[in-house]
């Protein structure tokens, strides 16, 4: 029975009951007690979650069928003891309401009728009204607590109590909630009109069998609390904007889960430069949920890793790079010849060149560093720690690399990666997929003048157009889950496993929908660091010759370069 169908219901009767968990009130989490494995994450207290359930199971099989809080903490492992008020605290934050039955509680509140509020709880009735009024619910008549009156909905007792209390017959109350026994059969079987409210996250599961499977497969804090995440979302938002959608739903996880592992690895004496154009979800994410370590949003342009010899000079094409990078200067210019040669024959003019621009990016970057010495680069993925090495040698400073995808294991300490990826193979796919999410709506970057600003490439390709529509869409929903994200937790956003968030996505990635299919069809994305050579952003075999010659290409470089540094 659907939220209408139930206000509809209640208009025959006088007296209408609500349920409170799960039916006036929700958590972010999949199940109850994940709210315990939430807690033993964040205080860093392992074995707590086991030993709450088990203190509470054994606290009810004793004199009474329902138990207090206190009661349970009486029973519960010394050690956890001092966690009592900790979870008043956790219960109080996340706690939110369902909007569904909160528009039906309106309306009947406005029709006159008298409303009852019951729950089988062991939290007490005078902190359920504080959170209750919190969410909005207010105008009730009474709220009966199971285990201040050791009496329970599902063995119909608290049922009983309600009719003594008011002088009414069982023909006289309708009530509304989401348990089939304690909601439903037992006050049925008394005479009191029940209405099942489906539970939101089975609802959810019946709708959504690859987000059900992704749950099943290995239960963990991180999973239920993306999946709730976007159990709730789907309730009461319209799908009107497919990437706005993917935005949300895989974007901000991605985005939100990343910005934590920065906010728990830098320190906060240090400055963060989250590097374009890979870098920009992540740190307004940041910005929306932390913000506290000084951070800014630079360009790391990849031609200068080729200009400043970053990766090393003498690959095949080198001179060509550099005589083109420079083509437009006067200087150049008035050398004319053949462009494969100018390197070679005014190779002092070119150094000299070279390193006014890099004193130019250095003078950039010292504007975002100042007096901070350890500077964290933030950026997406490196195998080659590029953008990394660029910003070292043109700022002089220390450097430390935060990565998404960290794809080399030889960093000697100077990255950290909030998914250690260098030992399985990583498809192109695999890869591209996060740093599409995390990329922001900007063309390709050709430079930097001399005012900091970026330069960017003539692009007027159809592609490249869609692609930024595409990407200032998946930013606005990125940014909304963020929102959303420390709304609900406040100071007590959990630390979401790459585990969680790197399934998340394969699992999308290998149950796409016809329709998802085709729109991500339409995204092309550069398969080489120049950005001049694009494949689909599915993967098909007819991109395979361009992407293993790339991958080759990529693979002897590094083997040279790492044989000419020692």
């Amino acid at each position: 029975m659907d939220a209408a169908d139930i206000l509809k219901e209640t208009e025959k009767y006088g007296f209408v009951s609500f349920d409170v968990f799960d039916t006036l009130l929700l958590r972010p989490y999949v199940s109850p007690v994940d709210l315990f494995h939430h807690m033993e994450s964040h205080f860093r207290r392992p074995g707590f979650a086991t030993e709450r359930i088990r203190a509470e199971r054994t606290s009810r099989s004793k004199e009474f069928e329902e138990v207090t809080l206190d009661e349970i903490y009486d029973g519960i492992d010394g050690r956890f003891k001092d966690l009592k008020d900790s979870e008043l605290l956790f219960e109080r934050q996340v706690l939110l309401p369902n909007p569904e039955m909160k528009a039906v509680f309106d309306e009947v509140k406005k029709s006159g009728k008298r409303i009852l509020l019951l729950s089988d709880m062991y939290l007490p009735s005078v902190f359920l009204s504080e959170i209750l009024y919190k969410n909005g619910f207010e105008g009730y008549e009474r709220l009966y607590v199971s285990c201040e009156h050791r009496k329970s909905k599902h063995s119909g007792e608290l049922f009983s109590l309600v009719l003594e209390d008011l002088g009414i017959g069982p023909e006289d109350l309708v009530h509304i909630g989401d348990g089939i026994v304690s909601d439903v059969k037992t006050p049925s079987k008394m005479g009191i009109r029940a209405l099942k409210y489906p539970k939101v996250i089975d609802r959810y599961f019946s709708e959504h069998k690859r987000e059900y499977r992704y749950y099943r497969r290995n239960r963990s804090l991180g999973r239920s609390v993306t999946v709730a995440m976007d159990a709730l979302h789907s309730m009461n938002v319209p799908k009107d904007n497919f990437w706005y959608e993917i935005g949300y739903r895989y974007g901000g996880p991605v985005n939100s889960a990343f910005a934590t592992f920065i906010e728990r690895t830098a320190d906060k004496d240090g400055v963060l430069l989250f590097v374009a154009r890979d870098g920009y979800n992540a740190r307004r994410a940041y910005d929306i949920m932390y913000g506290d370590i000084e951070n800014h949003y630079i360009y790391a342009v990849r031609t200068f890793n080729i200009l400043f010899g970053i990766n090393g000079h003498d690959y095949p094409g080198y001179e060509d790079d550099i005589a083109g990078f420079f083509s437009e200067h006067p200087q150049v210019r008035a050398l004319g010849g053949n462009t494969k040669d100018l390197f070679r024959d005014n190779r002092q003019l070119f150094e000299a060149l070279m390193n006014e621009e890099l004193e130019k990016y250095g003078r950039y970057i010292e504007k975002y560093t100042g007096s901070k010495e350890h500077v964290y680069v933030v950026d997406a993925t490196t195998e080659k720690f590029s953008s990394q090495k660029l910003i070292g040698t043109a700022s002089g400073k220390k450097t430390t690399g935060i990565y998404f995808t960290l794809l080399y294991s030889g960093s000697d300490g100077r990255a950290a990666g909030f998914h250690d990826g260098h030992r399985a193979f990583l498809s192109l796919t695999s890869i591209d997929l996060p740093e599409f999410l995390m990329t922001s709506s900007e063309g390709r970057i050709r430079s930097i003048d001399s005012s900091g600003k970026p330069v960017y490439f003539d692009d007027d390709d159809p592609a490249e157009q869609y692609r930024k529509y595409a990407s200032g869409m998946i930013t606005a929903g990125s940014d909304d889950y963020a929102k959303n994200l420390i709304s609900i937790f406040g100071e007590y956003v959990p630390s979401i496993e790459y585990e969680a968030i790197g399934e998340w996505l394969r699992s999308f990635w290998r149950n796409m929908s016809t329709d998802e299919t085709e729109n991500m069809k339409a995204i092309r994305w550069a398969s080489d660091p120049a950005h001049s050579e694009y494949h689909d952003l599915i993967f098909s075999m007819s991109d395979a010759p361009l992407l293993i010659k790339n991958k080759f290409r990529d693979y002897f470089r590094s083997i040279m370069n790492r044989l000419r540094n020692g």
